[in-house]
């Protein structure tokens, strides 16, 4: 069961009854007072990766959305929002609970991350570990909003951290030099991280937490690279997810459209999905029926009709997603907005 989340980003409940479950939750700019919405980022954000100066880097309308997985070991959040900056002195790193390791898997945008004597930048598809030892800046920058994955591992949980200690201290792995396995989970938690169970998340985070010295300790043996082809197919996928989730809510989008965007042929983007074993409108309709159920869920959609929900994306017929939405979940839309919440 998703908790549901009120403007301000508290937490209404929980995923278990239990200390040690794993905790979701999930905040939209959309559902609460635009006044209100950067203060609701930044306590999600200092909520489940301990505190942070964070800050805006413009004045405009702050507008985000924000899944996390709050685990016992960690925390995995998928946040999309105005681009932020934020920091981490000595007064945030006294005011941690424990040590842990903190990495960035870029979605859109660049971040910049400078900690001691490192500055590093990370473009799409690139993953950049970093330490909570030691002072920090982190600066996001994109043209559109920035997304990114991010984690905290915490330290006294993972005896292969620190086996791996000074190949985990801030680094950048190149989506180019990238393990298969990592890359492969990466790619699935940032398409699925609140619609499949909390138990496989949690399962997936500790595979990530695994390989993530083994990848680091790749990187820093130069260990060879992916193919030229693969990494270019792979750089391209991204770039079309990347657009199918920005116009998940255009009744519009469409492999045209796609096609178009990115300067490909409609040939190939329907290729590009036959090798993941699934189609273009198939993958869509699964993210708008996966946002819809999350934002059924959500206090401030309490009394929001489902046909509206469903509209906002991208649905325009109300029997067929009716339909489609009983398919899927085995439940009515409102059907599952009770059991959700």
């Amino acid at each position: 069961m998703i908790p549901r989340l009120d403007s301000w980003g508290k937490k209404l409940g929980t995923s278990a009854n239990t200390q040690d479950a794993p905790k979701t939750c999930l905040w939209d700019s959309h559902y609460g007072p635009s006044t209100a919405a950067f203060g609701a980022f930044r306590q999600f954000i200092c909520g489940a990766f301990f505190p942070w100066s964070i800050e805006r880097q413009c004045d405009d309308a702050f507008h985000g959305r924000a899944e996390g997985l709050i685990l016992p070991t960690g925390a995995i959040a998928k946040t999309r929002s105005n681009p932020i900056t934020a920091s981490r002195d000595r007064a945030e790193l006294n005011g941690s609970p424990t040590e842990c390791i903190y990495a960035n898997y870029v979605m859109s945008g660049e971040l910049h991350v400078q900690q001691g004597q490192h500055d590093l930048v990370a473009k799409r598809g690139d993953l950049i570990i970093y330490e909570s030892r030691h002072p920090v800046i982190a600066k996001e920058k994109s043209d559109g909003p920035f997304e990114n994955l991010s984690f905290r591992i915490d330290r006294d949980q993972s005896a292969s951290l620190e086996k791996a200690d000074a190949d985990l201290s801030c680094a950048l792995i190149s989506a180019e030099t990238m393990i298969a396995p990592l890359a492969a989970c990466l790619f699935y938690l940032s398409e699925n991280l609140l619609a499949i169970p909390t138990g496989e998340a949690a399962a997936l985070f500790n595979v990530f937490s695994s390989l993530l010295p083994v990848a680091a300790l790749a990187i820093a043996k130069d260990y060879g690279t992916q193919p030229q082809k693969n990494s270019a197919q792979r750089s391209l996928m991204r770039e079309l997810l990347e657009y199918i989730e920005t116009h998940l809510s255009d009744p519009d989008l469409s492999p045209k459209s796609a096609a178009a965007e990115l300067g490909i042929s409609l040939r190939y983007v329907h290729k590009l999905f036959a090798e993941k074993a699934m189609t273009f409108c198939s993958y869509v309709t699964s993210k708008r029926l996966d946002h819809i159920r999350r934002d059924l869920s959500a206090d401030a959609l309490r009394n929001e009709p489902a046909y509206a929900v469903a509209a906002r994306w991208g649905f325009e017929d109300p029997s067929a997603f009716n339909r489609i939405f009983k398919e899927k979940f085995g439940v009515t839309p409102g059907r599952a907005r009770t059991i959700d919440s």
